[in-house]
């Protein structure tokens, strides 16, 4: 006897051909795009319901973090004021020729600019390896999209956004939702409403380190 379909999100019965689920309305036609799955038990993951979904809003960005950068761009700032008052007076004062002080004005300059960068350069790496590592050692998972969004650039494109959740157990046992914001191509943007699933991996020792297969097969950036 052939196994009734029923729905990926809720479990409801669904018919044959049915596109949406007639109880919570989940996409029930979107498993063979690549990156897509249906909402199965798997290790770290489990389903939300549709009152979850609604309740689901993307995780802010870390206040202490925050506060980190900001100290970092207030000093490197300072610093450069400071090199420049302190060593333009020295050198006035013992009558150097203006070559040494335009020497000054590039280490100054070159030290600022090092300075505003390195934050950049930092996460960057920082989430280069972080790709590597869930390509690697990252737990598979389910997670559920619950919004979608798009922005529009400056020459009048658009930057299409998908926000998932999963839920995974922490150090201590304890359930805990890590939601996530990636930028998606338009087609993908598309098969991926709220209610679908796809398989994302995430770090078992760190969890809201997370990404959908989709984007570390295609490189696509993300957003915290």
């Amino acid at each position: 006897m052939a196994e009734k379909k029923t729905c990926p999100q809720c479990g409801a019965p669904a018919q044959e051909n049915a596109d949406v689920c007639d109880y919570c309305g989940a996409p029930l036609r979107l498993l063979s795009a690549p990156g897509l799955s249906p909402a199965r038990p798997e290790q770290g993951s489990a389903a939300f319901t549709p009152e979850e979904l609604k309740k689901l809003k993307l995780r802010g960005q870390n206040p202490l973090g925050c506060l980190i950068v900001l100290a970092w761009f207030l000093v490197i700032g300072l610093s450069w004021v400071l090199l420049n008052t302190i060593g333009d007076r020295a050198l006035g004062a013992m009558n150097s020729p203006e070559i040494l002080r335009d020497m000054l004005s590039w280490v100054t300059n070159g030290f600022a600019i090092l300075g505003l960068a390195s934050p950049i350069i930092y996460f960057g790496i920082t989430n280069m390896r972080n790709r590597e590592k869930l390509r690697r050692e990252g737990v598979p998972a389910v997670a559920t999209v619950f919004h979608q969004r798009k922005t529009t650039d400056s020459d009048g494109s658009y930057t299409y956004y998908i926000l998932y959740a999963i839920k995974v157990r922490n150090g201590l046992g304890e359930e805990q939702i890590v939601t996530q914001s990636e930028v998606v191509k338009k087609d993908f943007y598309n098969l991926c409403p709220p209610g679908a699933t796809l398989d994302v991996r995430y770090l078992r020792e760190k969890p809201e380190v997370v990404h959908s297969e989709y984007a570390l097969s295609n490189g696509q950036r993300y957003q915290r």
